[in-house]
């Protein structure tokens, strides 16, 4: 995986994670928290952000853990807007775009954002973030080049070793 690869992941997840764990740490001892599904709401997007934090650890610590770094994009790539729910979430860079009632529509942030509702009166919008999606497309070249040139290497190898 190339060095500039490593280093935008390791920021985004750990500096993305980071900062939702403190913005959302600080909402959640705020005023405005008022009753158990509030505060049960805040919790999960806290151990989320809490995931995103640490998948970016395990990942500096160990390049080869590739799995959570994989989760905690993926949860990353979805907005939906509805009546129903409302789902956003995202850490580091976000940017995408989507299409609502309204028409298409875009967003770019730095840091950490998320929104969840239930049974509010919104409109419907579905969107995607692309930056999720970009770093998963990333990951998934940077794995299928090092397979490449892992099987080039084996058959060099065997290669040679026919002919002496």
């Amino acid at each position: 995986m190339s060095t500039w690869l490593r280093l935008t992941l390791i920021t985004m997840t750990v500096g993305g994670g980071f900062t939702g764990v403190a913005l959302t740490a600080q909402f959640l001892f705020s005023p405005q928290i008022t009753g158990p599904a509030v505060l049960a709401i805040c919790i999960v997007f806290l151990l989320l952000h809490g995931f995103v934090l640490a998948s970016g650890l395990l990942f500096l610590h160990n390049p080869e853990i590739l799995k959570p770094m994989v989760v905690a994009l993926a949860i990353q790539i979805p907005y939906v807007s509805s009546p129903l729910v409302t789902y956003r979430f995202g850490c580091g860079l976000l940017g995408g775009f989507g299409i609502a009632e309204t028409g298409p529509f875009g967003w770019l942030r730095l840091g950490s954002d998320w929104q969840f509702y239930l049974f509010q009166p919104l409109r419907w919008g579905f969107g995607i973030n692309l930056v999720a999606v970009g770093m998963l497309a990333a990951i998934s070249m940077s794995i299928a080049r090092h397979r490449r040139r892992s099987v080039a290497a084996a058959s060099s190898d065997s290669a040679w070793g026919q002919l002496s």
